[in-house]
């Protein structure tokens, strides 16, 4: 018994021991902050000196006895840190200890402060830098219309920043109210998250809502606002767009659908944005450079200029629904972020998610005739399907301790499927039962943090009796565990049986992981397709058995309208009939919606090497008759994996593009390069259309985008419709072996002051097949002086790497012989894992994939933490070469039988 003791105690030794050695990253909560004065100086030549000072009081309670109080720090040069107690003049220096490792500062005092007790921080004359790279205060920059430099001053505090321009408890949960003023230099204006008095060149905010640290923002800057030029106002309005002035024409659309938006989503929410405690205005602001698409600043939301400003006469139907989705998302977040934060980044999705599904939703009340919500099945469904479906992907409730771990949670996983998790939940619910859910949630939890239990608490006082279980074990299978299922529908003669299993692109990947799935279904006998009402589960530990109600039953289809997070596998019989039905008439009056689920389910089961290829080919053969956009943007996702696999050279992949032109021939002669009054839907097939079309090399499209590109640079000076821009600049430069109209484009890139030609530009040029002009343009995006901002420097690799199936050789070289320098230009854009997964996942060859190795072995040190994602790129390029190895002969031996060797 003794021994047994001492083996316990060993044991509990070992793993305090291991405890102590993890290192703790959170901050201790033995004091709370309650208020923060913070006042900035910039000095008219903060561009020059790239720095600022400040002196910040942090009002605080302890809340229980200790003489350290830790915050948050990140290069900060601190003077003088003393401690006031409240109740009387009692003033103490604190000593500072930093920890850099955990960019924190640790301030002690010679004694206990008393638990109950509320103390002044106060942290004078600190300096502090102004970053370049877009993280913190941070240094931006524009060319004027006559040619000069502006400067700007602006900030990107989510989600740990803030630290890097003033201390602070930089986590969510410590929420305070911040008082802001702000010494700038003439000339200059600032901006703030509220409204602002003015004295000289001392601007003072007034006090924000009680909030998280990356909440606040302000801008110094020379910007103007779009009221200033319309309405000739010379006062701040409540709600405004501010932009260089350059650019104020662009800001009409988005100055025009934001109070549209905020108030479908005071209606929604049933609580006004305006009636926010603290909440006095609403500014809107474009800025030259900023990492992310959009920040969230409660009262001064920060865009991307190409997600904030839309030109009438030059950009796409495309930009001007990116600009109405972005506003919708980033107000979200008003709610969903703002008003209730997460308690800790583990929970992101209740942030992103929910202002993700709202970014389709609420714009879809307003831009009604967009049909967005179903674009949303295609573009954030059925994307995130894919990478969902490796074995490294993470949990939506994955923990996440450090910086760079909290990083990561800003992905496709927390933002798309947050997103259909969301809506999935939304239908099971039943919307009218979910809203009122919501509306409590929100009220409950108003200027407060919460945790996905908080959400299924207000939820649940509204869910539908026919719930298999509690909401939270439900929403747990679908949080706490990561991927989703693949349903497998068998038939006998009068039932169906429904199994599931965790869905893995890789053949040799298995998992046990189990889901609540909500099962909607419909039949040939008795098609109804529109409702969703969700009447059936399909339970983690049991099969499901429909009875049949038809005593014939031809075809069945479930997960209607791809209301549910998961895929459909049908037994060989359901196919067949699937297949008959979708090359009847009207495809059987089978939904676009449900057809482009059918695409991209049978299509990755295949590749999943869940169904033959022979069978996914034929199923899909019905979209040689298939004109709508959803089936077909489908089909274009899966048909560009398997370009990527099997190379367009190679004898397979020459008769793959002939079946590719054949299922799109209808398709093509459905559209034209002659745009006129058509839906937005119709706007975006004619776009993808052609540009398949001209990356297939047909030769009418070539010669038609090469003719309209001539008389767009010769004397004719002929403007190309935006919609096809794209397509017509890419498809010229791939032709043009001289380099000349690459050329032009990028004069044309250095002349534009429009973010969105820029962007279209920047796209187009990576489009070329000359490896020299390939190779001088990855040099120009990582040098400063070539006009091409820092935000777009990955925008040009993968361009490159996209552009044409070839690129990857120039791309990867590049990479192998300008390492050091790209890991070096990268540094705060977390951009260099896209970088290497991009390379990784268009090699080919298994002498790629050893000189890819190579190169990650040998620079692990200064990769760093792209380093990690190298290795698991390698196993995913192993993988590929695998897939191809294993499924190309079974597609050569189908296309040849269907089309002969071409």
């Amino acid at each position: 018994m003794d021994q047994l003791k001492t083996l316990i105690f060993c044991l509990l030794c070992i793993f305090s021991e291991a405890q102590e050695d993890k290192p703790n990253y959170r901050l201790p909560r033995n004091v709370m902050p309650n208020r923060y004065n913070i006042e900035l100086t910039l000095d008219p030549d903060f561009y020059e000196t790239k720095s600022f000072l400040g002196t910040v009081s942090i009002e605080v309670t302890v809340i229980e006895n200790t003489k350290t109080i830790t915050l948050n720090s990140a290069n900060i040069s601190y003077s003088t840190i003393t401690a006031t107690l409240d109740s009387g003049n009692d003033t103490f220096t604190l000593q500072l200890e930093e920890q850099q490792n955990y960019t924190r500062i640790v301030l002690t005092a010679a004694s206990d402060l008393t638990a109950g007790s509320n103390y002044t921080l106060t942290f004078e004359n600190y300096t502090a830098k102004l970053h370049e790279d877009m993280a913190g205060f941070y240094l931006s920059s524009y060319t004027n219309e006559t040619n000069q430099t502006e400067y700007v001053a602006t900030t990107q505090f989510q989600p740990t920043s803030a630290r890097r321009a003033f201390p602070c408890f930089d986590e969510p949960n410590f929420k305070s109210v911040f008082s802001l003023s702000i010494n700038r230099p003439e000339n200059y204006i600032s901006l703030g998250n509220t409204n602002i008095t003015t004295n000289g060149t001392k601007d003072t905010f007034t006090d924000t809502p009680v909030m998280s640290t990356y909440m606040l923002a302000f801008i110094v800057s020379k910007f103007q606002a779009y009221s200033y030029q319309t309405e000739g106002l010379t006062e701040r309005r409540q709600y405004d767009v501010w932009c260089r002035e350059e650019a104020l024409a662009t800001t009409e659309y988005a100055f025009d659908i934001g109070p549209k938006l905020l108030n479908k989503l005071n209606e929604y929410t049933g609580i006004n944005y305006y009636n926010m405690e603290g909440v006095d205005k609403m500014d809107q602001v474009a800025i030259p450079d900023i990492a992310a698409e959009a920040m969230e600043n409660w009262g001064l939301v920060t865009y991307r200029e190409a997600a904030l400003l839309w030109d009438k006469h030059e950009s796409t139907n495309t930009n001007k629904q990116r600009v109405a989705t972005v506003i919708a998302h980033e107000f979200a977040h008003m709610w969903w972020g703002n008003l209730v934060t997460l308690d800790s980044w583990e929970w992101a999705w209740l942030n992103e998610g929910f202002a993700r599904y709202y970014q389709y939703y609420i714009t879809s009340l307003v831009e009604t005739s967009w049909e967005l919500m179903d674009q949303f099945v295609v573009e954030q469904q059925q994307v995130i399907f894919g990478s969902d479906a490796l074995e490294s992907s993470p949990a939506l409730n994955a923990k996440v301790l450090t910086e760079k771990e909290i990083i990561t949670k800003f992905a496709w996983v927390t933002y798309s499927k947050g997103a259909s998790v969301i809506r999935m939940m939304i239908k099971f619910l039943g919307e009218k039962n979910y809203k009122n859910g919501m509306q409590q949630y929100l009220s409950n939890n108003s200027f407060s943090n919460s945790q996905p239990s908080d959400l299924y608490s207000a939820l649940s006082n509204f869910a539908p009796d026919s719930l298999p279980a509690n909401l939270s074990d439900i929403m747990a299978s679908w949080t706490e565990q990561a991927g989703y299922p693949v349903v497998t529908v068998s038939r006998n003669e009068t039932h169906l049986t429904l199994t599931q299993k965790r869905f893995l692109l890789s053949s040799s990947a298995s998992s046990d992981l189990k889901y609540y799935v909500p099962i909607t279904y419909t039949t040939a006998g008795n098609p109804n397709f529109q409702d969703t009402t969700v009447t059936k589960w399909l339970l983690p530990d049991n099969d499901l058995i429909i009875e049949l109600e038809e005593e014939t039953v031809d075809w069945v289809i479930v997960n209607l309208l791809e209301t549910g997070y998961y895929r459909v596998n049908y037994d060989e019989g359901l196919w067949d009939k699937l297949q008959k039905a979708l090359l009847s008439d009207n495809f059987s009056n089978i939904p676009v919606i449900n057809r482009a689920q059918i695409v991209d389910d049978i299509l990755n089961l295949a590749r999943a090497d869940k169904v033959d290829y022979s069978k996914a080919l034929s199923v899909t053969s019905f979209l040689q008759k298939e004109v709508s956009y959803y089936p077909l943007h489908a089909a274009f996702n899966a048909f560009a994996f398997l370009r990527i696999r099997l190379g367009v050279s190679t004898a397979v992949g020459k008769i793959l593009q002939t079946h590719i032109q054949t299922m799109m021939t209808k398709l093509y002669k459905s559209v034209s390069f002659d745009i006129t009054n058509e839906s937005q839907v119709d706007i975006f097939k004619t776009a993808l259309v052609l540009q398949w079309a001209c990356e297939l090399e047909l030769d009418q499209c070539v010669n038609k985008s090469t003719a309209l590109f001539e008389r767009f640079s010769g004397k004719e000076d002929e403007a190309i419709n935006p919609n096809i821009r794209s397509t017509v600049y890419c498809s010229a430069i791939r032709q043009d072996e001289s380099g000349k109209y690459w050329q032009l484009l990028w004069n044309r890139y250095k002349s534009t002051k429009l973010a969105n030609e820029q962007d279209t530009i920047l796209t187009a040029l990576g489009c070329s097949k000359n490896q020299t002009i390939l190779t001088k343009y990855l040099r120009l995006s990582i040098d400063s002086s070539s006009g091409i901002r820092k935000q777009d420097t990955y925008s040009v690799f993968s361009a490159v790497l996209l552009g044409n199936p070839g690129n990857v050789d120039v791309a990867f070289r590049f990479l192998q012989e300008n390492v050091q320098e790209i890991v070096n230009y990268y540094v705060g854009l977390n951009a260099l894992s896209d970088v290497i997964n991009g390379i990784a996942d268009r090699l080919t060859t298994q002498k790629q994939i050893e000189a890819f190795t190579a190169l990650v072995r040998a620079n692990e040190a200064i990769l760093k933490g792209a380093g990690v994602t190298g290795s698991t790129a390698i196993e995913i390029a192993e993988a590929n070469l695998k897939w191809v190895n294993a499924n190309s002969e079974e597609l050569k031996d189908w296309l040849v039988a269907t089309y002969g060797n071409k």
